[in-house]
């Protein structure tokens, strides 16, 4: 085994990247006046996967078993195969998909300047990429680097084919691509957790957009894939690249599909030349043979969507239309000449991640048959500059939304309310997913239209909204000379109405206070003191039309049907018990944690089945090792359980107990009594709270029954089966007192709560109300276990507790 003759030195040393030559030893002597023997015919370059430990020898084991490496042992000595070179590109791949999955960048760009260097004495020779899990998307943006460079062109020319043995291409089976990039990173790491798993969770956006930019470059060429169909038993149960995620579904013989009885680690590892093996390399030297014969495509200056194989039409759409008003001559000719990156440069989401976010052009690389009268009197006028389309303006979603156990049921009504009303409001209590199930539909959207833009929008403040709309406005490079801003969003929401412009759904996420909406409070007057605008209000600069969807999220029920109508607007509720004990044991790195059904049971009752509780949970046990059952013996105190949900986890800056102090704050600006209500019912029993001992409370007036109402809205509350009770959730109940404990509150409204009992418990000697004492009995224990009371409580507690002394003494307890 020998490293290639270029100057590579020991390169392959600690972290750097390294492009060894493995097979033939050595490259074949030319004779004077002779050809030279078995001269390679074919440059194989093989590319291995993720390897959380750095070995520098994985690039040769990912292809080996037994000490045998199938690649130079067996495939070249293939009866029918052409003379081959065989080299192994190695690389720090847990630095590579550990830092960022922009990463891959590097890697890709090592890999081409590598191989570049080794081939010029054979620039054109055919070239037959084989890769490994995700590897291959490394290959795949080293192919768009050569595409895309002048320097590297006859690399992008000279290959022919791609073998990709489990890599991931998209999601599948309901799970997005970013799913599946974390199922392989806990295969491979021994399903711990680690920055590698977060980074692929953040920017498995990304490396989806160079999957599509891969596909896009893919003209002329022939792919294999090997699809892996043995689950693995550990550490990941299951199978982790599956045929959904592994097919291109392209035509054959641009594609071919080849289905192995094999894991995927096994799946690129053979020691003897069996039947399966045998099936990996005939349909290897197929591709060979192929690649050999192929003839170089014609170098053009910027080609079109891929001829060849025929994409599909739902998932490569065509480029992107741009305005066709005010354009001049000169401006044409920068546009078909510019680099597509200097898209990039006006993209503020996706700011140096690469020009493959930016399809080329329709001008680019064709005849304009566009009559010179298009452009009479334009020449001289400056050209309007052109907006960037499509825009995705995406959310920093926090790894829970590849944790979540995927809602489907609610995902397909909420796809079918969209197609049908344009508008969908989702609403729930705080933490239950409404933000992740928003971000699933931005994803999914993007994966299955690529065209398609996405405006996400913070909906909390008015600064907030005028922001992300003032964004949206210069991206599409409207009103750039316009100084009235209600203006400018009247224009964008014309602009993103017109059909020409392509289609885009926009997210409102966290719309919780509706007077933003109801009135705009940027409005510029004329010198008469009138308003120069007829539009007052945000919701009249939100665009409405049948090429365009709007998606809300609120807390609130009576938010959301402002937002939408009625039919629309859809609960997000906690999880089914079910579906939170799988998001649990989902989110656990190790088994070992899981040590009690039971228990996690509990847990998850615990926490209301709230998917941000949960995540919160799970992160805490990961990262000091704290198994289930330790983690519910400490939550069983209800200051543990509050104290662990203000605590937020290590990728995201928001907790439970965040989000609803947020919705606690609003509450008490709204309607102080519904503030004390909630704070009164923190020391209750959580079930089955009786309306009748909360209006001897505070009376039965219409102002408790609108504050009732403002905590259901809230979902901070329910009503109970039974006729006039409520319930309020241990979690809510815990959260509250951590609010009042913050706020210095917590021993007058003990003390409150403990005088409303004392003075309202009924007289037990009294027949007609002993019913009424056995429903205040409960509440009234639940008070007195209070530890916030202290000497100036002592006669309300003697008095409370004699009540209660004389009820069990007259029904005979």
């Amino acid at each position: 085994m020998t490293r290639s003759e270029s100057a590579l030195g020991d390169s392959h040393q600690g972290s750097k990247s390294y492009l060894m030559q493995i097979y033939p030893s050595s490259e074949p002597r030319v004779e004077a006046d002779s050809k030279p023997v078995n001269r390679p015919e074919i440059d194989i370059i093989a590319v291995h996967g993720l390897d959380p430990l750095n070995n520098e020898e994985h690039g040769l084991s990912t292809w080996s078993q037994d000490g045998v490496t199938w690649l130079k042992d067996f495939l070249p000595h293939h009866h029918r195969v052409k003379p081959l070179r065989v080299l192994v590109f190695g690389y720090n791949s847990s630095a590579v998909f550990g830092a960022s999955t922009a990463g891959v960048y590097g890697a890709a760009e090592s890999l081409i300047n590598q191989l570049f260097l080794v081939r010029k004495d054979c620039p054109m020779r055919p070239i037959v990429f084989v890769c490994h899990s995700l590897g291959g998307i490394v290959v795949k943006r080293a192919i768009v680097s050569a595409h895309t460079t002048d320097y590297y062109r006859n690399i992008y020319d000279s290959t022919k084919g791609v073998a990709f043995f489990a890599t991931p291409h998209n999601g599948g089976n309901g799970v997005t691509f970013g799913d599946v990039l974390v199922r392989i990173c806990r295969a491979v790491t021994g399903n711990a957790r680690n920055d590698i798993m977060e980074a692929l969770r953040r920017d498995s956006n990304i490396a989806s957009h160079i999957n599509r930019d891969f596909a896009r470059r893919a003209r002329g060429l022939r792919v294999l894939n090997f699809i892996e169909t043995k689950p693995m038993a550990k550490p990941f149960l299951g199978i982790v690249v599956d045929r959904n995620s592994a097919s291109l579904n392209w035509p054959e013989p641009a594609e071919i599909q080849v289905h192995m009885e094999a894991t995927h680690r096994t799946i690129c590892k053979y020691s003897q030349e069996d039947e399966l093996y045998k099936r990996v390399s005939e349909n290897m030297v197929d591709l060979i043979s192929w690649a050999a014969e192929a003839q170089s495509p014609v170098i053009i200056a910027t080609p079109p969507l891929p001829a060849f194989p025929t994409p599909d039409p739902d998932q490569f759409l065509p480029p992107p239309r741009y305005e066709e008003r005010n354009l001049s001559h000169d401006s044409l000719a920068r546009q078909s000449t510019a680099s597509t990156s200097s898209y990039a440069n006006n993209n503020d989401e996706f700011r140096d991640k690469g020009s493959y976010l930016f399809p080329p052009s329709p001008l680019l690389g064709a005849t304009m048959n566009t009559p010179q009268s298009y452009f009479e009197g334009e020449s001289s006028l400056p050209s309007r500059p052109l907006p960037v389309w499509p825009i995705h303006m995406l959310p920093h979603i926090p790894p829970l939304k590849t944790k979540l156990v995927p809602r489907d049921e609610l995902f397909q009504s909420m796809l079918a309310s969209l197609e049908d009303t344009g508008t969908v409001a989702l609403y729930g209590l705080g933490g239950a997913g409404k933000s992740n199930l928003a971000a699933r539909l931005a994803y999914w959207q993007i994966e299955r239209n690529p065209q398609i833009s996405v405006f996400w929008i913070h909906g909390g403040t008015v600064d907030s909204v005028s922001e992300r709309l003032r964004t949206i406005a210069q991206k599409l490079r409207i009103g750039l000379l316009v100084r009235d801003e209600k203006e400018i969003f009247k224009m964008t929401r014309d602009w993103l109405e017109d059909k020409k412009h392509g289609r885009w759904i926009m997210i409102i996420d966290g719309a919780d206070d509706p007077a933003i909406f109801k009135q705009c409070e940027t409005s510029d007057h004329d010198g008469q003191g009138q308003s120069s605008l007829e539009i007052r209000t945000f919701m009249d600069f939100v665009p409405r039309c049948s090429h365009g969807q709007v998606l809300f999220t609120t807390k609130t029920y009576s938010a959301a049907t402002m937002y939408a109508s009625r039919g629309a607007a859809l609960q997000v509720s906690p999880l089914s018990s079910s579906d939170a004990l799988q998001m649990l044991q989902n989110g656990l790195d190790n088994s070992i944690l899981l040590d009690n059904t039971s228990m996690a049971t509990e847990l998850v009752t615990s926490l209301h089945f709230l998917p941000l509780a949960i995540a919160q949970a799970t992160s805490f046990m990961n990262r000091n090792y704290v198994t289930v059952t330790k983690y519910v013996e400490k939550i069983r105190d209800n200051t543990v359980l509050a104290d662990l949900m203000t605590r937020p986890q290590a990728s995201n800056s928001n907790a439970v107990y965040t989000t609803w102090t947020i919705s606690f704050k609003m509450i008490r600006s709204e309607r102080e009594l519904a503030a004390d209500l909630l704070a009164i019912m923190s020391f209750l029993e959580q079930d089955t709270i009786p309306i009748s001992i909360l209006e001897d409370i505070f009376g039965d007036t219409l102002d408790l029954i609108e504050a009732v109402g403002d905590l259901k809205d809230y979902s901070l509350i329910s009503v109970c089966s039974k006729v006039e009770t409520l319930n309020v959730h241990r979690l809510v109940q815990a959260t509250t007192q951590h609010w009042l404990r913050e706020s210095g509150t917590i021993e007058k409204w003990a003390a409150k709560a403990l005088s409303a009992l004392a003075n309202h418990f009924p007289d037990a000697s009294t027949r007609s109300l002993q019913s009424k004492c056995a429903l205040y009995l409960p509440h009234s224990l639940k008070v007195l276990q209070s530890s916030h009371f202290n000497q100036t409580n002592d006669l309300t507690l003697a008095t409370l507790q004699s009540k209660i002394g004389r009820y069990h003494h007259i029904i005979g307890q």
